[in-house]
């Protein structure tokens, strides 16, 4: 930051002059690096087995809380519960969808999960092929 040496900033002249300059920086990113932050996310679902996944899945997309939910089958996954180390074979999704959907999804994902505290992790999409985000608006539920 230059400062005119005549005056002396206050914390306003600096919010402005950080908020400006990331604005500055920002629009100097080519459109493919940019970002909408926080309107979209990939959540991070297990569970423990193909037809858990398989109905949790479809009613995520049938119910356009999801534009898409991925299934990796066949994951091993290590952890403690109630004291003891345990390992399990799971098979793990990733459903792609806005933020403003998750509590929605976490509620749909709940009542059709076995688990007493299944994993049901939400994880911001930083940065995206803009086309893609965009599918992903135009194919779960408003509000847009």
């Amino acid at each position: 930051l230059f400062v005119n040496s005549a005056r002396r900033l206050n914390s306003t002249d600096v919010t402005e002059t950080v908020c400006v300059s990331l604005c500055v920086y920002i629009l100097c990113l080519p459109m493919s690096c940019r970002s909408l932050p926080s309107r979209y996310i990939a959540v991070y679902i297990s569970v423990p087995d193909v037809a858990t996944a398989s109905n949790v899945s479809s009613e995520l997309v049938d119910r356009r809380l999801a534009a898409c939910v991925t299934t990796f089958p066949r994951v091993e996954s290590r952890y403690r519960w109630n004291g003891e180390i345990q390992v399990s074979e799971e098979v793990f999704l990733i459903a792609k969808t806005q933020v403003s959907l998750f509590a929605d999804l976490r509620r749909v994902v709940l009542s059709l999960h076995p688990y007493d505290t299944p994993e049901i992790i939400g994880v911001p999409i930083t940065y995206g092929l803009p086309e893609y985000l965009e599918w992903i608006r135009l194919s779960t539920k408003p509000p847009y």
